[in-house]
């Protein structure tokens, strides 16, 4: 068996040297095929935009806040209503972003949609907070939103606008919310009054 092994590994040894050649014009013709790939590929700019996410000013032992302890839920509500077709595309027409596209209208919205990114940046909880909230691990503290486009400034003023976009669906939204608490407080303030009145 020792001189069968010694004549497989003269075999394949000799089935190298014989095809060196055929592999060396392989590997050059990759190298070339790939700098030619890289260097005509078209340039791609990335814009990124931090949102931080404060914590509420009224404490949460007092008053439940406007501001959902977990922003993750929030996020996800808030991504719902701005990435909607219409709001992209008003985006598309409004910084010509597919102007050679004949696509379907729909096609055309769902390949900006995947030109978008949203990344939530969390923190670790503190064992007290962890007690609280024990089906919830993380707290988000920030979120990342970017664009990709062959155009820097085209990248940088469509994260604005997606920005902005964000930022104004949610305070809406936290006006909502206060809105609501505001109403229910002032609910309550009215049965303890009344409870009052009844025990005097």
């Amino acid at each position: 068996t020792d001189s069968d092994d010694r004549l497989i590994n003269i075999d394949v040894l000799g089935a190298l040297r014989r095809r060196k050649w055929i592999g060396i014009a392989v590997a050059v013709l990759g190298v070339a095929a790939t700098s030619a790939i890289v260097a005509t590929w078209p340039p791609t700019y990335m814009s990124t935009a931090t949102i931080l996410i404060e914590e509420p000013d009224v404490p949460a032992d007092l008053v439940k806040s406007t501001v959902s302890t977990y922003a993750n839920d929030r996020l996800q509500v808030i991504q719902q209503r701005v990435m909607t077709s219409q709001h992209l595309s008003n985006i598309i027409d409004q910084f010509h972003l597919y102007p050679d596209n004949h696509a379907p209208r729909s096609a055309v919205v769902d390949s900006m949609r995947a030109k978008v990114t949203l990344a939530v940046v969390s923190a670790n909880l503190t064992p007290g907070q962890q007690r609280q909230q024990r089906q919830q691990p993380q707290a988000s503290i920030a979120f990342t939103l970017s664009f990709e486009d062959q155009d820097p400034n085209v990248a940088l003023e469509v994260v604005q606008r997606l920005t902005d976009l964000y930022l104004a669906e949610n305070d809406r939204t936290r006006q909502e919310k206060a809105a609501g608490t505001t109403e229910f407080l002032s609910e309550q303030a009215k049965k303890l009054y009344a409870d009052v009145q009844n025990l005097e």
